[in-house]
């Protein structure tokens, strides 16, 4: 991609125990910090290097890295899609491209992406909201759309464990 900029993820959810070694890989590739930005490096090992991190970050593995490539962690993201373990990515804005809110969860075909501001806070396009209501005839139909527009009924992630 090229461009570098603040980009944060949570890992929660059950991991299977056989999956820890490659997540643990995956991280370590990653090149993150571990509970803040610009905090101690984290280069997990073991189950209990990964189930330690997530008691130091209430309940999930909080994840950070001041200059992620495309404000991502393309192969940590990718190998949690593959194994079904759910996170939270945030981005910041830079140059072209808009901060965003990324969901996975547990048995999804595939991520969710929002927009969002800098401070991880979900927006949503007027363009969108207009297109809603432009194809709905009730109340309730609208405020279905725009809630999931807005990513709003998404379950919140949950705390990591190796089963």
């Amino acid at each position: 991609m090229g461009d570098y900029f603040p980009a944060e993820i949570h890992i929660g959810g059950p991991v299977k125990r056989q999956d820890v070694k490659g997540l643990c890989e995956a991280i370590r590739r990653e090149g993150v910090s571990i509970g803040e930005y610009g905090g101690p490096g984290f280069e997990p090992e073991t189950a209990e290097d990964l189930l330690e991190a997530a008691r130091e970050c209430d309940g999930v593995i909080s994840l950070y890295d001041d200059d992620a490539d495309g404000g991502m962690f393309e192969q940590l993201e990718e190998f949690c899609e593959q194994h079904d373990i759910p996170f939270t990515r945030k981005n910041d804005a830079k140059y072209e491209h808009r901060a965003e809110v990324v969901e996975f969860r547990a048995g999804w075909a595939e991520c969710q992406a929002f927009p969002a501001d800098n401070d991880g806070n979900q927006l949503v396009d007027v363009r969108e909201i207009e297109k809603i209501l432009d194809k709905t005839t009730t109340y309730e139909q609208a405020r279905t759309l725009i809630r999931k527009a807005c990513g709003l009924g998404i379950p919140p992630l949950p705390k990591f464990c190796v089963i």
